[in-house]
């Protein structure tokens, strides 16, 4: 009898368990950086990721969003995300984005998207963490410039690297 009663036990300690991880969850950011690139723009940067949460401490998903350097680009990405230690009031956190920017003006054309990042998450409420990131982006962008004076005129491809040292914050639901 003292088996099967600590038997259950356990088995709803681990069912209770496995309720507290909720599976998908909703993050969105905005934010902008220094952009440490020639041409340089600053850049504002909102985006919305679903992620799947495989236990408490490591999530992949898909995002997208907008990206307004001179040209606005709509990246679509994978993302990653690892919690440094157990969940907690506050927890650090390393994740990493990885995709390709698609450029909406008819004179552009997007390329990779890649943005490694650090941050702390603080829990708010019981089901949204307010996040805090810094980060490096890269986006590279191909943009067709013109040129022209009273004898020539000319066009030509200008191929950019934007590295940009992001500050992003966000709500986790």
């Amino acid at each position: 009898m003292k088996n099967i009663i600590l038997a259950i036990l356990i088995l709803y300690g681990s069912i209770v368990h496995a309720q507290e991880v909720r599976r998908i969850s909703l993050t969105t950011f905005i934010g902008t950086g220094f952009d440490m690139s020639k041409p340089s723009y600053t850049p504002f940067i909102g985006q919305i990721i679903g992620n799947y949460n495989f236990n408490e401490r490591f999530s992949v998903g898909v995002g997208t969003g907008v990206s307004l350097y001179e040209k606005p680009l709509i990246p679509v990405f994978a993302d990653a995300k690892v919690n440094v230690c157990k969940p907690r009031k506050f927890t650090p956190f390393i994740k990493c984005c990885a995709g390709y920017g698609f450029a909406v003006s008819d004179d552009a054309n997007g390329g990779i998207y890649i943005n490694p990042a650090i941050g702390i998450s603080c829990v708010v409420q019981k089901r949204m963490k307010l996040l805090v990131q810094m980060g490096y982006d890269m986006q590279k962008l191909e943009r067709l410039k013109r040129s022209e004076n009273d004898i020539v005129s000319a066009e030509f491809v200008e191929k950019l690297n934007h590295n940009i040292i992001s500050l992003k914050i966000g709500f986790e639901f």
